[in-house]
């Protein structure tokens, strides 16, 4: 849980001031005290929450790949993203769990291998060794496939 709560530090270390619900933790009235007050933290049940009081403007902008310098960046200010965006509020949702034990690790492993071998046939099986295809993130992208192969790739 520490992570996380470091993670989140980092993430929201500009802010100043929030409001804690339905704990008593230490930890999260530190961070809570470190959050601007227009956001909100609780519990529930086995998920830590936080929550924009006020909605707030967002455009998506697929960033991948991107460098940091990026000058498209610079058209996201704060008239054009009220003018081009979508109102909505910010919700960010931690599921929190206990430490996972050895064994519960060796047997997500194990599961997981499993699921990787099934898909490593699937190019052989629908005959799709030769169509080039790189990863984004968790994302498999497939390039220069004819309409039948992009067919078999679906």
């Amino acid at each position: 849980m520490r992570k996380i709560l470091i993670a989140i530090f980092l993430i929201h270390a500009a802010f100043c001031r929030s409001q804690i619900t339905n704990t008593s933790d230490s930890i999260l009235a530190n961070l809570s005290e470190q959050l601007n007050y227009n956001w909100r933290i609780e519990i529930i049940s086995d998920a830590l929450k936080f929550e924009s009081r006020e909605p707030m403007f967002i455009e998506f902008y697929n960033s991948a790949g991107a460098p940091l310098d990026d000058p498209a960046y610079k058209k996201f200010t704060d008239e054009y993203l009220q003018e081009h965006g979508n109102k909505t509020k910010a919700i960010l949702l931690f599921k929190m769990e206990n430490k996972w034990t050895p064994d519960k690790i060796k047997e997500a492993t194990d599961a997981n291998a499993i699921i990787y071998k099934e898909v490593e046939g699937l190019l052989s099986k629908y005959k799709l060794e030769k169509i080039k295809h790189s990863y984004r993130y968790d994302e498999e992208l497939f390039w220069g496939a004819t309409k039948e192969e992009k067919v078999r790739i679906e």
